[in-house]
């Protein structure tokens, strides 16, 4: 099968990303008013083309490897429960040893993202690896869905399998996440980082379920549609009418 790179589908995506209707009987997320996208993107259908990127780079100063918590879910904060999370700065591994450090490269803090994605569960796409030691290419991410009421279930995802012969960038690499893969509260992942390596990881996100944003969405249709109406004071003259005629006043 004929792999494409992220920039090849990202190109195909623009053909899709302004869509807007929906296909008879085909559920798009087109105007469902939980779902936020990013910019023209407005359904699934050009998911891949929401400019939603975080890039970070994770510096290992020691001489063996650390391993990190990328995305702690609902464990949080929890540093007994999940000790090792990624963060702004130095940090300890998983084991509690010290050499980690964390660094956002984009507009806000490593914190910033972690408290927005804690509140707004999102779809990730992709990811982007950019290492200086070749070998951090072979190291695989750990994906826990966790419950307190089930076992964790795990899972891996595997760059090296993404490698391509005909890429002689043997220290970068994109890739897709598995179909249906999002950072939310049930979600943990870690990551080995190899010795005296820096790493950078650009993680691709896509729709977002966001209440917040869903509020304001549906109060800007209910004021457009009580103007329509006559105001606010049509709406309750027309709400006590007919309440009146149900009990029979």
């Amino acid at each position: 099968m004929k792999k494409y790179s992220i920039d090849q589908i990202e190109a195909e995506a623009d053909l899709l990303a302004t869509y807007d209707g929906n296909p008879p009987m085909i559920y798009t997320g087109q105007d469902d008013d939980l779902l936020h996208f990013e910019g023209t993107v407005q359904n699934f259908a050009g998911e891949r083309n929401a400019n939603k990127q975080f890039k970070f780079t994770v510096a290992n100063a020691a001489t063996v490897t650390r391993t990190a918590v990328i995305w702690p879910g609902y464990l949080k904060g929890n540093s007994t429960l999940a000790p090792g999370q990624l963060a702004d700065g130095a940090f300890n591994d998983t084991a509690g040893n010290s050499g980690l450090t964390g660094t956002s490269n984009s507009l806000k803090t490593i914190a910033e993202l972690f408290a927005f994605l804690e509140r707004v569960p999102t779809r990730m796409w992709a990811i982007s690896i950019r290492t200086t030691v070749e070998a951090q290419m072979s190291n695989n991410f750990t994906v826990k869905a966790k419950s307190p009421f089930d076992d964790d279930v795990t899972t891996q995802i595997r760059p090296a399998d993404n490698q391509d012969q005909t890429n002689f960038q043997l220290k970068i690499l994109q890739f897709f996440t598995p179909e249906n893969f999002q950072l939310d509260y049930e979600t943990l992942i870690t990551y080995p980082f190899v010795a005296s390596s820096s790493t950078t990881l650009t993680l691709y996100f896509g729709a977002s379920l966001n209440i917040a944003r869903s509020l304001k969405v549906k109060a800007q249709k209910a004021n457009t549609g009580m103007a329509a109406f006559g105001g606010h004071g049509a709406v309750i003259k027309q709400s006590l009418q007919s309440n009146a005629r149900r009990l029979g006043m």
